[in-house]
């Protein structure tokens, strides 16, 4: 008789290393496809927002500078002040926006950098003269008045980026205005969410599993009451343990 309780009891004890076995499985499934999931839908909102912020930056630029025009190598404000190396204006939409900003003048096939917040990581100097050519996926959508919003390089580091071209008044495209933020800066905010996210349903699952644990704790106790207590048992109540 007391063999087969002790059986139960171990029954008991294999269900809940079963059930932790399972759980620990589910959770480190779970946040596997959470975290891919996490990044794809950060980098989807990310493009949502420079698609906006986009449109929303053109405009400040133009009420800032005016009707831009090109000579030379230089792109020009309505004063006829040229802009190359006037770094108030997009330092000042980086620390509002939290994004990069950039800068193109046409030059030839090919458009070059020559206003950025982005730096370099190993010099911390901006990185300027840097060009997209025709080699780019976004430049045959750009020379058409399309908005690119994709992924690009910058000096090895990726970023999440949209373009939109600078026209004059004469609807000829003489530039790009670029906004992006880095991939990496983008998947912090994204594992600081999913971190907190993640906190919490362990909590949960950790809570969920010391009471099951506990309530089996509390079954086994019972079970083994009467023979740890070498207490005389009745017909109806060994009927009932045994059951």
């Amino acid at each position: 008789m007391q063999k087969t309780t002790n059986n139960k009891a171990i029954l008991i004890l294999v269900t809940i290393f079963l059930f932790l076995l399972i759980i620990t499985i589910f959770v480190i499934f779970f946040i596997s496809q959470m975290n891919n999931l996490s990044n794809s839908v950060t980098e989807n909102l990310y493009k949502e927002k420079i698609n906006g912020d986009l449109h929303s930056i053109y405009k400040i630029i133009y009420d800032e500078y005016g009707a831009i025009t090109i000579r030379s190598d230089s792109l020009f404000n309505a004063r006829g002040v040229p802009i190359n190396n006037d770094y108030r204006l997009v330092d000042h939409l980086k620390e509002e926006l939290n994004l990069d900003v950039s800068i193109y003048i046409k030059n030839g096939l090919e458009f070059k950098r020559i206003l950025t917040t982005v730096h370099d990581v190993e010099t911390g100097t901006r990185i300027i003269d840097t060009s997209l050519g025709v080699s780019s996926s976004a430049y045959h959508l750009l020379m058409n008045g399309k908005i690119y919003i994709g992924k690009n390089e910058v000096k090895g580091n990726d970023y999440i980026s949209g373009y939109l071209p600078i026209y004059t008044f004469g609807n000829e495209i003489i530039g790009l205005l670029s906004v992006g933020i880095s991939v990496e800066q983008a998947r912090l905010l994204s594992n600081y969410l999913f971190g907190n996210t993640i906190t919490i349903m362990l909590f949960v699952i950790v809570s969920c599993f010391l009471a099951y644990s506990f309530l089996s704790y509390c079954m086994i106790i019972y079970i083994l009451r009467p023979f740890n207590n070498n207490e005389p048992i009745e017909k109806d109540e060994l009927s009932t343990l045994l059951s």
